[in-house]
């Protein structure tokens, strides 16, 4: 009786012994495309490149053709003093320079008589243009410049953070696939260690054992359910962490039901690590594919823009207007009746323009110098995920090994126990070492997905 229990005994194997059931699977990448089409916080992250895109429209209005218009009008003493319109159309342009058209009309008793104009009012045609302080950049341009390298430093920024949502996602996701594996793991010793405890039992039913091993079979039996409870809990943890991003319409949150199991064979699939010519490859690519650097890239670009505008506001203002006036009875135009005006304008001390420049010209060396500490921070992230991701595929090529042959180790001594060689003690080691080994290949596999993700997260490559 206590070989054929025995028989049945040594069929269990630490692997496998778990059946799969009906169960739907989650498939990574379609977790994957959930998480971007409805979690919340990704349309948070597009407000990023929308608020700039504002922030350039506003810029761009600096630009836009400005109608202005007055009238004013005195009656006094059953008197018409004055009736005054004054209307302008202003078209600003990108080379400091504004043209407009204007029309002005006048009549009463008091009018200035500098201001006298035909009955019939007086258009004219005009130009306004900055000689010195404005010549080449002024604030409406320097806005404008700005707000463009803006867009593009917003850009970067919305890649990083969606690069770090999806980070996060994917650890969740391999998280949850490793505690899924740690129940299945203990799952199995509990099913082995009851079939143990019961073989045992029988057997000292039939007098062939004493009763101290079916003690010994029952404390095992004990332990692993301990563990299995523990796994559990580990599970329950790491599918409500994985269910904060899992939403309906970016309105409703969803949880994970217990029937779903994880893709399991896209688990087992090693992610292939970059060979040492692509690497050399990234490594000089590195400023233009990481959003960290190409954001700060963009933000040295702004600031540079108003290290330029604080060098020429140093300079005096000098503005000239010309103006071509038309006369009904000389209809042509640019001849003989005209308008000019000049404005000049210059702080003594400069300490406001002085001051400003000091400011920008610090602000932007400590930008460069920050560039330069982050290029090479990520470039010695980029080495050290690639060189940690490389001993993870060694460390998971010698545990797959090891949990193998721990694995024909434990089903020996369950043999060697059947011909009364070993003992319930042997087999607890036999099974807790193979537990412990096959928990930290799952735990390396897990690693090695996650840094995966990390060394693609670093690159802007997990969200485009």
């Amino acid at each position: 009786m206590k070989r054929i229990y025995f028989m049945l005994l040594g069929l269990i194997s630490m692997q496998g012994a778990r059946t799969q059931g009906p169960e739907q699977v989650l498939e990574f990448e379609r977790y994957l495309d959930y998480v971007v089409q409805h979690h919340p916080y990704g349309l948070a992250i597009d407000q990023i490149s929308e608020q700039a895109k504002g922030s350039l429209l506003g810029a761009r209005g600096g630009f836009d053709p400005i109608l202005e218009s007055r009238y004013d009008q005195k009656e006094f003493d059953q008197k018409n003093y004055w009736q005054w319109l004054e209307t302008k159309v202003k078209v600003p342009t990108w080379f400091g320079i504004s043209g407009y058209a204007a029309y002005d009309w006048v009549q009463g008793a008091y009018v200035d008589p500098s201001r006298t104009l035909p009955s019939n009012g007086l258009p004219a045609l005009g130009l306004e243009a900055s000689l010195l302080r404005g010549l080449v950049i002024d604030e409406r341009r320097a806005a404008l410049r700005q707000a463009q390298q803006g867009l593009l430093a917003a850009e970067q920024e919305r890649v990083e953070a969606w690069n770090e949502l999806m980070l996060k996602a994917i650890k969740a996701y391999w998280d949850w696939v490793f505690a899924w594996r740690n129940v299945q793991v203990f799952d199995t010793s509990v099913q082995v260690a009851e079939r143990q405890f019961q073989g045992v039992r029988a057997a000292y039913v039939l007098g062939e054992n004493p009763a101290i091993d079916t003690l010994d079979a029952f404390v095992l039996f004990q332990e692993r359910q301990t563990g299995q409870i523990a796994a559990a809990q580990e599970l329950i943890k790491a599918r409500l962490s994985l269910s904060t991003f899992l939403w309906r319409d970016r309105q409703t949150p969803l949880e994970l039901d217990s029937a779903v199991r994880p893709d399991e064979i896209r688990f087992d699939q090693l992610p292939g690590l970059p060979s040492l010519d692509s690497l050399s490859r990234i490594l000089p690519a590195t400023d233009d594919a990481s959003p960290l650097l190409q954001r700060q890239r963009f933000e040295i670009a702004e600031l540079q823009v108003q290290r330029r505008l604080a060098s020429w506001n140093q300079l005096p203002m000098l503005n000239a207007r010309w103006n071509a006036l038309y006369q009904e009875n000389q209809p042509a135009w640019f001849t003989n009746n005209y308008k000019i005006g000049l404005d000049f304008y210059m702080p003594l001390l400069l300490r406001k323009e002085r001051g400003k420049r000091q400011e920008v010209e610090a602000k932007l060396t400590k930008a460069q110098m920050d560039y330069q500490f982050q290029r090479l921070g990520v470039r010695n992230q980029l080495l050290t995920l690639y060189n940690e991701w490389n001993n993870l595929g060694r460390q998971l090529a010698l545990l797959s090994t090891m949990t193998d042959q721990l694995d024909a180790l434990f089903r020996a001594e369950q043999r060697r126990f059947e011909l009364g060689e070993s003992s319930i003690f042997l087999i607890n080691q036999r099974q807790q070492k193979y537990i412990e080994y096959k928990i930290k290949e799952t735990d390396v596999r897990r690693k090695l997905h996650q840094k995966q993700a990390e060394f693609k997260a670093l690159l802007g490559e997990l969200m485009k």
